[in-house]
């Protein structure tokens, strides 16, 4: 049987909207994938060109670091950076305490977010100087209320203080003058010394300082330049070590050598002669000396003579004379003495001089030593006195002679030596003067302490004698 057309007519219509349906939601995810592989692309893209700055910036290098005139970190258009600095607990422990820590402070029934925390850690203590002059204004209101109270007190008391300070200071002046004109006649001790009258109240001690007639102005003495200032030391050279030596002696000797064979080449100077000897005879005369060796062997030996003579002769001619050998001897052990002179002062017993080999001893090495001075003899004293002037380097080896080389208690003609406790050798005072008091050094005898005294005083040393008779063994 078949079918009717009017009922296939509906059926075909619905089979049309289904297939609609269908391509309508295709139509829809494909969509929904492109919107999805758009959305996919921009997200790679921006990746990449994050990428791309990245890289670039790292190939430029850092952002540069920009200060203001303050310090501060600024950037491009001068706008100031606020840096903050955050500190985090990394231990468990301590952020439990900081947790522990923010719970007790919120317990209370009023919290202000407001307040700010204590810092973690304790802020670094910096150095806290002290500003220049700050303690001078302190003492200067100190003494401005002392002053205040001085004033007031003085006002009360005595009535008209400026009119006493003016008097007192008006006598201090005058006193100054008759000290610089010398005609202060009055030797004995005064009540109150005349550079404390202009600051006492009634001229006394008993009555108090006066700070009416104090001031802000201080007398800065000028400074004088010592007149022993050895001044800056001279420049040391520089000290090379045992390898630098021997290089710059190599180079010194190398250079000595190219400039005589230059002058050899040039015709300055003549050849020097081969320097033969034994060992290189053959080889310097090959042929000559197989066929006579004896008579090559007979001249080398001659020239080996010839070149020592002249050795000899060199070094005998640099030799220096006796004369010039003294000279440099007493050349070395001179020293400067024009800044400043170095005394010693010994006490000697003068039973001790009588021996003619002490005495040459004492004159010999300060001869010797190159030191001036005296051995004063008194006739009625029981020590003599001997005064020796020079540099530290011969003082001291004089000093050494007198109290430890030289051997005070044995005689010279007796078997029997002095007994332990006589006087033998001290030293009385040592120092340092800016001129030395003596020409040379020699023996001078008295008959008294008068004379021996005269004989210092004309020389400006006349307490070096007090000195030895003061002297305690």
């Amino acid at each position: 049987m078949f079918k009717n057309d009017d009922e296939e007519v509906p059926q075909q219509a619905s089979s049309i909207e289904s297939k609609k349906a269908k391509l309508a939601a295709i139509r829809k995810k494909l969509a929904d994938k492109n919107a999805l592989l758009e959305k996919l692309r921009l997200k790679k893209q921006a990746a990449q060109a994050k990428t791309a700055a990245a890289a670039k910036a790292q190939a430029s290098g850092p952002r540069p670091l920009l200060l203001d005139d303050e310090g501060r970190e600024v950037d491009e258009h001068g706008n100031v950076i606020q840096s903050r600095t955050t500190i985090v607990s990394t231990l468990k422990a301590n952020q439990r305490n900081d947790i522990r820590d923010g719970q007790k402070k919120t317990r209370g029934r009023v919290y202000d977010p407001r307040m700010k925390m204590p810092a973690a850690e304790r802020k670094k203590r910096s150095f806290n100087f002290i500003e220049p002059g700050k303690y001078v204004r302190i003492s200067k209101r100190i003494r401005w209320f002392q002053q205040q109270v001085q004033r007031d007190n003085a006002a009360d008391t005595a009535g008209d203080g400026v009119q006493a300070a003016a008097v007192n200071l008006a006598e201090a002046e005058l006193q100054m003058k008759m000290k610089r004109k010398g005609e202060m006649l009055a030797r004995e001790i005064p009540a109150i010394e005349w550079w404390d009258r202009p600051f006492t109240k009634q001229g006394s001690y008993e009555s108090g300082p006066d700070y009416t007639t104090l001031n802000v102005y201080v007398e800065h003495p000028i400074q004088l330049k010592p007149a022993a200032d050895p001044g800056a030391p001279a420049p040391q050279p520089l000290k090379l070590t045992k390898v630098e030596q021997k290089k710059l002696r190599k180079r010194i000797r190398q250079e000595k050598q190219k400039e005589k064979y230059d002058r050899f080449i040039l015709g300055l100077d003549e050849a020097p002669e081969a320097k033969v000897k034994i060992k290189n005879m053959m080889r310097v005369y090959g042929s000559e000396a197989v066929q006579d060796p004896t008579q090559i062997e007979a001249k080398v030996r001659q020239e080996m003579m010839e070149r020592q003579r002249r050795h000899e002769e060199r070094n005998q001619a640099r030799k220096l004379t006796p004369e010039e050998r003294s000279a440099k001897k007493r050349r070395k052990m001179r020293e400067d003495t024009s800044l400043k002179t170095k005394v010693a002062v010994y006490r000697v017993g003068k039973m001790h001089l009588a021996d003619p080999r002490k005495k040459f001893k004492i004159d010999k090495n300060a001869q010797q030593l190159n030191l001036s001075g005296c051995c004063l003899l008194c006739g009625t004293s029981e020590f003599a006195v001997v005064i020796v002037e020079g540099g530290p380097k011969g003082l001291r080896k004089y000093k050494g002679l007198l109290l430890r080389r030289m051997k005070w208690l044995e005689r010279q003609d007796e078997d029997t030596d002095f007994p332990e406790g006589t006087e033998t050798c001290a030293l009385a005072w040592e120092g340092e003067t800016l001129k030395a008091a003596f020409r040379n050094f020699a023996f001078y005898a008295c008959d008294t302490e008068l004379e021996a005294r005269k004989y210092l005083e004309d020389r400006g040393v006349v307490q070096y004698f007090d000195m030895c008779k003061n002297h305690n063994n």
